[in-house]
């Protein structure tokens, strides 16, 4: 009886031992199973951060690629705009140099059109000169002639006087007239060097025609006087034009020494403004990187 009692027992046991056993195995099998989707789990998400990661690296290497791009594409551009500002610069320098080839011949054609000026002027007075000396030797001659007439004149008077008194005198009367003729000679011979004198107009100094020699080398003597004169005047007047001249040339040299430092100060303002337009540029260049590197 015992026995059959303690059959039914055992079993029982071993069925729940079984069940158990099979329990445990199922657990483990779960517990085995949430490891593994754990562990593909985590693999997982280290593919996905891996793949993450090489896009990154992809994406860094992209904006670092494009960055050298951009900076050779500035560096280029940069180059053609100093190329262009350099080719601007050398225009500007040669139009400055042809403004002053261009002042250079118009300085060039004032200082002839001056000479010329100067020139005529010199002509003019000297023509004046010579009409000043032809009015005045013109009024000498013209003082001698009235003074032989009035001289002339006068003898005459006193011939006719001296015919009045002695007219019925016979033998005596025909030498007297003979006397009488001579002077009246000499007087035309005066009358006539005095005329041929004008007619000579400047030939004063070679001696006067018939009695008036010595008044004509008297005449000589002050020709010479007033060609002296004239002489220093226009020795004055060459020294006069030549300190002008001088001067005028210290003008120029003051007026080209302004002209060459204005050229320096120009072009140093021009190199600053280069300068300042670059830094500015550069400026704006590396705003721009940083401006990307944020993005």
């Amino acid at each position: 009886m015992s026995r059959s009692v303690g059959l039914p027992v055992v079993n029982r046991r071993n069925q729940l031992q079984g069940l158990q056993e099979e329990l445990e195995e199922q657990q483990e099998g779960e517990r085995e199973k949430e490891r593994e989707d754990e562990q593909e789990e985590l693999r997982e998400k280290e593919r996905e951060w891996e793949e993450e990661q090489r896009k990154e690296r992809e994406r860094e290497e992209q904006e670092k690629k494009q960055e050298e791009d951009e900076v050779v594409v500035e560096e280029q551009r940069g180059e053609e705009e100093r190329e262009e500002r350099e080719e601007r610069k050398k225009k500007r320098e040669k139009e400055w140099e042809k403004e002053e080839q261009e002042e250079e011949r118009e300085e060039e054609r004032e200082e002839d059109r001056e000479e010329e000026q100067e020139e005529e002027k010199e002509e003019e007075r000297k023509e004046e000169r010579e009409e000043e000396r032809e009015e005045e030797l013109e009024k000498e001659q013209e003082g001698k002639r009235e003074g032989v007439e009035e001289a002339w004149e006068e003898e005459q008077e006193k011939r006719e006087g001296k015919q009045g008194a002695g007219g019925g005198a016979g033998g005596a009367g025909g030498r007297e007239k003979e006397r009488e003729e001579e002077p009246e000679k000499e007087w035309e011979g005066k009358w006539e060097g005095a005329e041929e004198e004008t007619a000579a107009g400047e030939a004063v100094g070679e001696g006067a025609v018939g009695g008036l020699g010595g008044g004509a080398r008297k005449e000589g003597g002050a020709e010479e006087e007033q060609e002296e004169v004239w002489e220093k005047e226009r020795e004055k007047e060459r020294e006069e034009k030549g300190e002008k001249e001088r001067d005028e040339e210290r003008e120029e040299e003051e007026e080209e020494e302004e002209e060459e430092e204005e050229e320096e100060e120009r072009e140093e303002q021009q190199q600053k403004e280069e300068e300042e337009e670059e830094e500015w540029e550069w400026e704006e260049e590396k705003e721009q990187r940083e401006m990307w590197r944020g993005s």
